[in-house]
């Protein structure tokens, strides 16, 4: 019973908060009346209370995503099983927190995307060059943009050749490997 109390009384209190402090390694958007009016650098954001304007902070310092895993097939019918990591920081907090939603799932989605139909287009010989994953970086940055994010870096965890359960033999009991 107390807690409903304590917690109405802090909501009610919040209605009268008029100040918002914007740390060091974040960035912000103030909207007024629910239309952007702002973005916040760090320090002391003084705003009107009685939400009339509202606050929205994100940590724009560089942050890591490690890409789900993926099983696909090269052009010359290799199976691959790869994992990416992609390093970003937010670049545009405006675009970042008002235009996209459930950001990460979209970063993540768009650097799928872009790995799984690079990688259908090659062979395993040029999986493992240097230049494939450069494309490929330079493409999930092209993406990314749109977002608001900068890719500072894509790398691979994993890749390695493998064998499906796609390639079953129905006739045999024993798998096929390529």
């Amino acid at each position: 019973m107390f807690e409903k109390f304590f917690d109405y009384l802090k909501e009610w209190l919040e209605l009268f908060y008029f100040v918002h402090v914007v740390n060091c390694y974040e960035r912000g958007v103030q909207l007024r009346w629910g239309k952007f009016y702002r973005v916040l650098e760090p320090g002391w954001r003084f705003f009107w209370p009685l939400r009339i304007d509202q606050i929205i902070v994100s940590s724009v310092i560089l942050d890591t995503e490690v890409l789900r895993e993926q099983t696909l097939t090269t052009k010359d019918d290799a199976s691959v099983t790869l994992r990416g990591i992609v390093s970003f920081e937010v670049e545009d907090v405006q675009k970042y927190l008002l235009e996209v939603k459930d950001r990460i799932n979209a970063l993540e989605d768009s650097a799928c995307g872009v790995i799984g139909a690079r990688v259908l287009r090659c062979a395993w010989q040029e999986l493992i060059t240097e230049d494939f994953w450069n494309a490929v970086t330079i493409e999930v940055r092209r993406n990314a943009k749109k977002y608001g994010i900068k890719i500072v870096q894509v790398q691979f965890q994993d890749l390695t050749k493998s064998w499906s359960l796609r390639l079953w033999n129905s006739s045999t009991s024993t798998p096929n490997p390529p």
